[in-house]
C-alpha cells in the first residue's frame, strides 16, 4: 500500500498527461481537465451516481502517469498492445490502491461519460476551426448511439448535443 502522500502526488503528475498527443489539436487537454469534464458529465447526467462510480472516474487515467495516454487506433490496430496497457493500467491503479470494483451498469456509465466527454472536446475543437476533428466527433457520437450498453441519459444528450461557440451561457 502506498502513502497518501504518494497516492496525491500520483493524481496530481496523472492530471499533467496530455491527452489526444497524436492528434491536430487546436487547444490540446490533459487528463486533469478531462477528469473534471467526465465528472461533471457523470453528476449532471446521472440519476444517482454511487461514491465508487465517482472515485473510478476520478482515477480512470492516473496510470497513465506511466503509461501515456495511448492512442485509440493503436489499440485498436494491435489488440496485443491495447491487451498489455489494460494489464498495466490494471497492476497500477491496484498498486496505488486507485482500483474499484463497478457494476456493469456503472461500467457502462464510466466508459460513457469517458466517450461523451470526447465528442464535446471534439465539437469544441471543430468550433476553433479544426475540420480534422470533425471525423473523431463523428465517430465517438456514432460508437455512443449505436452502443447498447450505453446508458439513455448519455445516448439522449449526445444525440441532441449542439455546441455553443460563443461562450456565453444565457440565464
Amino acid at each position: 500500500m502506498k502513502t497518501f502522500a504518494e497516492r496525491l502526488e500520483l493524481t496530481r503528475q496523472g492530471g499533467t498527461v496530455k491527452r489526444s498527443h497524436t492528434n491536430f489539436i487546436h487547444q490540446p487537454e490533459n487528463n486533469a481537465e478531462h477528469t473534471y469534464n467526465m465528472l461533471n458529465i457523470i453528476l449532471i447526467l446521472h440519476p444517482n451516481p454511487s461514491v465508487d462510480l465517482i472515485k473510478a472516474a476520478s482515477w480512470h487515467d492516473v496510470p497513465e502517469r506511466f503509461t501515456g495516454d495511448i492512442p485509440s487506433p493503436a489499440k485498436r490496430l494491435f489488440p496485443k498492445l491495447k491487451e498489455a496497457s489494460l494489464e498495466a493500467e490494471k497492476r497500477i491503479a491496484k498498486q496505488f490502491n486507485f482500483d474499484v470494483v463497478l457494476s456493469d451498469d456503472e461500467l457502462n456509465w464510466l466508459k460513457a461519460a469517458d466517450k461523451l466527454e470526447y465528442m464535446m472536446h471534439c465539437a469544441e475543437e471543430i468550433a476553433r476551426g479544426n475540420a480534422m476533428a470533425r471525423v473523431r466527433m463523428d465517430r465517438v457520437k456514432e460508437d455512443i448511439l449505436t452502443n447498447n450498453a450505453t446508458p439513455p441519459q448519455i445516448r439522449e444528450f449526445a444525440e441532441n448535443y449542439r455546441h455553443n461557440p460563443s461562450n456565453e451561457i444565457i440565464l
